[in-house]
């Protein structure tokens, strides 16, 4: 099976959340998961399992950034070597809110991989010479990267959003100085402290059943089933046969052609907008730009909107989907080198990102597009089959993201511990409405911009 046509059937048959009964009660003891999330799909050949960690590099000790970064290379590095004899792949990966640890194995061997992974994460030895090659890594990474403006750009972007004083804002990776103060005691430190399963989200997708997925993984266990409120259109009545001697030729039901199943009925479905009533206020109530001067041969800048609490991901992310397109015309226009845009949701308030790279002597003209893109789709937001278009193209995006079941595990395991529930993708999609998507755009709060490179070549072409 195909991963495009996978994808189509998993989304096709929306997610829903659902307690599940007859397994272990969920208690505080040592060992249990915060929640336990299964996906029984048959029709993998494999399992994938990710567990999520609500905590990254932002809990570095000052002076030693770097370590969560670290101690994810030093424990892939070992469940790799230990796992060298079996069809098991496995991934540790600290971002600056998260430590994700993933796994891929044929249905027979997930447990074994799976019981590597749960040593490592509590208290099995890490060795010392794990810890030298990948400081030794990270440092020739950094000394590859030193001076690159993009790496700078990316650094103050997340400060352009976090604040310069917030523990997120430092880098990921570590520096210099810090990667060579880490012990093998800071790693073990931060493992004690932070990779707590108790406060961890399992997800599991593919053939294993949530009794198995309990086994093993003890906690609050929930399973995710596919019930889709879509049908298929109902085929029309077959034409009776006319009686004889009229004009129309008889025909009978069985020679009617099967008619077209192009369409699917949706029913009522409610529509994407932004809550009457937001659970709180958006990020910051201020706009604010920044410039930093670089000689360099390009223009970065990034525009930063907030938006209400409550605000649903999917419309922000179609809202992101929708400002990309009306700036990257196809073929693109000169002068403007990419586009990219994100949606981030920190401590429940959203955040729309879009980064853009263009020639300094037309970096101007693209930052006023890019601002008034917002504007633009609050007036005259797409409509007709142009929507219609956009909103398909966008389905096939989220489609593609969740195709295989190790993607299918993160969107899982994150969606449960940003929202506390796993929405209806499906649901929500055809619930987007040109109507909602103005609505979002008008709530977008003051923007913060970046702009970093050669600001006075910029300036000599406004």
């Amino acid at each position: 099976m195909t991963a495009s046509l996978l994808a189509a059937l998993l989304l096709a048959s929306p997610l829903q959340l659902a307690p599940e009964t007859g397994l272990p009660a969920a208690s505080a003891a040592q060992g249990q998961y915060g929640a336990v999330i299964v996906q029984t799909d048959p029709s993998q050949t494999a399992v994938a399992v990710m567990l999520r960690f609500p905590n990254g590099s932002a809990q570095d000790e000052e002076g030693r950034e770097g370590t969560a970064h670290l101690l994810a290379e030093v424990m892939e590095a070992e469940a790799t070597r230990q796992l060298a004899q079996r069809p098991i792949r496995v991934g540790f990966e600290a971002t600056r809110d998260e430590f994700l640890v993933s796994l891929l194995a044929p249905p027979g061997q997930w447990r074994a991989g799976l019981s590597t992974v749960t040593e490592l994460l509590a208290d099995a030895p890490l060795p010392e010479g794990a810890l030298e090659r990948a400081r030794d890594n990270q440092l020739a990474r950094l000394m590859f990267e030193a001076g690159a403006p993009v790496r700078s750009f990316e650094l103050e972007r997340v400060r352009l959003v976090r604040g310069t004083g917030s523990p997120a804002s430092r880098p990921v990776e570590g520096t210099f100085a810090s990667l060579r103060d880490i012990a093998l005691s800071d790693l073990e430190a931060f493992r004690s402290r932070h990779l707590d399963v108790g406060a961890a989200i399992a997800a599991v997708v593919g053939p294993v059943s949530a009794d198995e997925a309990a086994a093993v993984l003890p906690g609050e266990v929930r399973s995710v089933s596919a019930r889709s409120p879509f049908r298929e259109a109902d085929p029309p009545e077959p034409t009776p046969p006319q009686p004889a001697g009229t004009d129309t030729l008889q025909v009978t039901a069985a020679e009617l052609p099967a008619p077209p199943r192009t369409r699917l009925h949706r029913g009522t479905l409610p529509s994407l907008g932004v809550p009457s009533s937001p659970r709180g206020s958006p990020a910051w109530s201020e706009g604010d730009r920044r410039e930093m001067d670089r000689e360099v041969t390009s223009i970065w800048f990034a525009v930063a909107w907030p938006f209400p609490p409550g605000t649903p991901r999917t419309l922000l992310e179609f809202l992101a989907l929708t400002l990309e397109e009306g700036l990257v015309g196809s073929p693109p226009e000169p002068g403007l080198y990419g586009a990219e845009t994100e949606v981030q949701v920190l401590d429940d308030q959203p955040i729309l990102i879009l980064s853009v790279s263009a020639d300094p002597r037309q970096a101007a003209r693209w930052e006023e597009r890019t601002l008034q893109g917002m504007e633009d789709v609050v007036e005259s937001p797409p409509e007709g089959s142009f929507f219609d278009l956009s909103r398909r193209r966008f389905r096939n995006q989220v489609l593609l993201n969740m195709a295989g079941p190790l993607e299918r595990s993160r969107w899982l395991a994150r969606t449960l511990a940003e929202t506390g529930e796993i929405p209806d993708p499906q649901a929500e999609i055809w619930g987007l409405t040109r109507e909602g998507l103005a609505e979002a755009a008008a709530a977008a709060g003051p923007p913060r911009t970046l702009v970093l490179g050669p600001l006075d070549m910029m300036r000599g072409h406004r």
